[in-house]
């Protein structure tokens, strides 16, 4: 007999979701103060919408592959090869390291 998810694993699911998306403009944050206090960081405003829309991505990836049923290590090891995909996208768009 399968059991139904009790509302507060829900609530705690829901939680966890709005956090990670959260995440997202929080994270977008960082180059938006550096530019504030050093001439290093110069983002643009398609600068932003990239790095949002390449967060975006991988975050929806990243549910569409980890359905509530995986193993936790699944999860994690989609969610590392995500980072590391992202990373090395970021990488390679802010100074060219395969090129």
């Amino acid at each position: 007999m399968s059991q139904k998810p009790s509302n507060a694993s829900k609530l705690g699911r829901d939680a966890q979701r709005i956090i990670a998306w959260a995440f997202i403009p929080l994270l977008l944050l960082l180059p938006l103060i550096a530019m504030t206090h050093t001439n290093e960081v110069q983002w643009n405003a398609a600068d932003f919408a990239f790095a949002g829309f390449i967060l975006s991505m991988a975050g929806i990836v990243y549910s569409l592959l980890t359905p509530k049923r995986k193993t936790a290590m699944f999860r994690f090891l989609c969610g590392l090869t995500i980072f590391i995909g992202i990373v090395l996208i970021w990488a390679e768009l802010a100074v060219g390291i395969f090129t």
